[in-house]
């Protein structure tokens, strides 16, 4: 962030101009494959006087970049290229999450943090891996999140989730799913065969008298402080290893 720092302060001294899109491609080379960047960088100290929501971060010309995370910033941030395979954004991080559907080579994505996460549409054939923890979703619906089938992990925990609807399908082959710490009543009923981890602790689900039915090729489940940790399980859940208290 130094580097970048001291090119804005050069570059604006050299325009005498108010500055609207960082030149980041004079910054590091259109070659580069990681980037990461913590935080905004403070543009009145350089005697900037422009809005940080209306300077943008252009990756345009990073045709070869492969992983970008961009933490906290406040800059809107566009042309997210199509070579990316991870993308994790943490909180307030503006982007057009239109632009998600076309990252086609995906593997990784990573949205933390978001209050105001609009519905989501992800095509990526290649995605495997979620996360959406500390993101503000509510209610699970076909709408709200179309997901590839080839996801293989998904992470929304602490999401506000208070409930799933019964047309939302899970990503076939999902063997894992973690639902912690959210609003949910009761233990989703549409999910996929194929689970073999499930952690849902922290979520207070209505008691009922007979165990909820999970999938028979669960190998883990978590079900600690959710009100149904009391029940028993049948025979048909004796290969389930111990209830985990830590993941």
């Amino acid at each position: 962030m130094y580097v970048m720092k001291k090119h804005l302060k050069k570059y604006h001294n050299k325009t005498e101009e108010k500055v609207g899109r960082i030149p980041i491609e004079d910054i590091f080379p259109e070659s580069l494959r990681s980037l990461k960047l913590v935080d905004e960088i403070s543009l009145y100290d350089f005697g900037i006087d422009i809005d940080p929501c209306d300077f943008i971060l252009d990756l345009q010309n990073f045709k070869y970049l492969e992983s970008f995370e961009f933490w906290r910033g406040y800059y809107q941030t566009k042309n997210l290229p199509i070579s990316l395979t991870r993308l994790r954004l943490v909180e307030i991080t503006v982007i057009d999450f239109n632009e998600l559907k076309y990252l086609t080579n995906l593997v990784t994505l990573e949205l933390y943090e978001y209050s105001d996460l609009p519905n989501l549409e992800i095509k990526s054939p290649n995605l495997r891996y979620i996360d959406f923890s500390d993101s503000k979703i509510g209610k699970l619906t076909p709408e709200r999140l179309k997901l590839p089938l080839n996801v293989l992990e998904i992470k929304m925990c602490n999401c506000e989730i208070d409930s799933i609807d019964d047309c939302f399908e899970f990503p076939p082959d999902l063997q894992v799913l973690f639902l912690d710490g959210n609003n949910l009543h009761q233990v989703p009923s549409n999910l996929p065969s194929s689970l073999k981890i499930l952690g849902l602790k922290y979520n207070r689900f209505e008691l009922r008298s007979i165990m909820p039915s999970f999938p028979n090729s669960l190998k883990f489940l978590n079900i600690e402080e959710t009100g149904i940790t009391r029940c028993k399980f049948g025979t048909e859940y004796d290969k389930l290893e111990p209830i985990l208290t830590d993941y």
